[in-house]
Parts: C-alpha cells; structure tokens; sequence
C-alpha cells in the first residue's frame, strides 16, 4: 500500500504541477500528506483546495481538524467560525468549536457554538452534556441541570452527566436528590 501512494503522490504532484486548478488532484494529494503524517502539507493542499473551490465545507473542517492535532487552537477555532458562519446546519464543526472554546475558557462563545450543534442534532448527549459544563462554568445552574438532564435522558450511561447532577443539587441543598444522582454516577465506576 505504502509504495501505492508513494506512486500515486508521485503522479498527483505532477499533475498539480501542470494543472494548479485541479480540485481533486490537489484534494487527493492532500489526503494523501494527511495519511503519511505530513500535517502541513496536508493542510497547504486542503487550503488551495478551497482556494478552487470555496464552498468545500469537508475541507474547511479537515483543516480545523489539522490545525487543532498540530497544537493551533486559535486557528482551528478560527477556521470552525468561519465554517460554521458559512454552513450552520453541521453539527461536528459546531461541536467542536464549542469543545475547543469551553477549553479555551470562553464560555459564552462555547454556548453559542453547542447551541447551534444542537439544533442541527437534538439527539446528541454529548453536546448536551459539554453545553452543561459551559452553563456551570459561567454559573447559570439552572441551565446546567437542564442539559444534563437532557444528557442522561438521551444517555443513560453517560454517568459523569449523573454526578454533576449531584453536585448541582447538592449547590441546592436538595440533599435527597444529590444522593441519588450520586448513587446513580456510582453505577459508571
């Protein structure tokens, strides 16, 4: 396979070479650099891609994805706001936006962004779940038990949303609630 692609990043270079405009020669050497480990190759390709043809969305969240597994958060987050101005209706962009921006500390973007994830798939716990986080973390409690209400209602495994349960309830002083919840986090353990 290895001396496949060795032939075929060969072949792909030289018709990028005489064809610069060749969306698929240079989308395919890009894939090609992505599968060796050559992240910025992959990316310099991905970009003329987009360069061709701008509307790529697969490429403008290959990017994203390269950018963020190189360590350059602050790109990818740009490149995801971009992607997401441009095609809100996808849910992996939104979602990872709102995953790097709940990193970041920006937890008001991180709402926009799982905000938006979830009404392009409201059957996705995990966006419910890193929603709720970003409610808490910005101290809107009652937000935050929503979604992770919402969390274990769409997954009942997803223990980790149990437990922060317990402790928002446990912020209410509604101690009998806060133990079950906790018990119920128990069960992931």
């Amino acid at each position: 396979m290895y001396l496949d692609n060795k032939v075929a990043k060969k072949f792909l270079i030289k018709l990028v070479t005489k064809y610069p405009d060749s969306y698929l020669g240079h989308k395919m050497l890009a894939k090609i650099y992505e599968k060796e480990g050559g992240m910025r190759k992959a990316i310099d390709e991905y970009v003329k891609v987009l360069d061709i043809k701008n509307n790529d969305y697969k490429s403008y969240f290959k990017i994203s994805k390269l950018l963020n597994d190189l360590g350059k958060k602050d790109e990818a987050i740009e490149m995801l706001k971009i992607l997401s101005k441009k095609k809100p209706e996808l849910y992996e962009p939104s979602k990872m936006l709102g995953d790097l921006l709940l990193e970041k500390g920006s937890f008001k973007e991180a709402i926009y962004a799982y905000t938006q994830a979830i009404k392009t798939n409201l059957e996705k716990s995990d966006a419910y779940y890193n929603l709720g986080i970003a409610y808490a973390r910005m101290n809107e409690f009652s937000f935050a038990r929503e979604c992770f209400l919402k969390t274990v209602e769409l997954d009942s495994n997803l223990y980790n949303a149990y437990y922060r349960l317990g402790q928002i309830f446990l912020l209410y002083r509604d101690i009998n609630e806060a133990e079950q919840f906790f018990m119920q986090s128990m069960y992931g353990e």
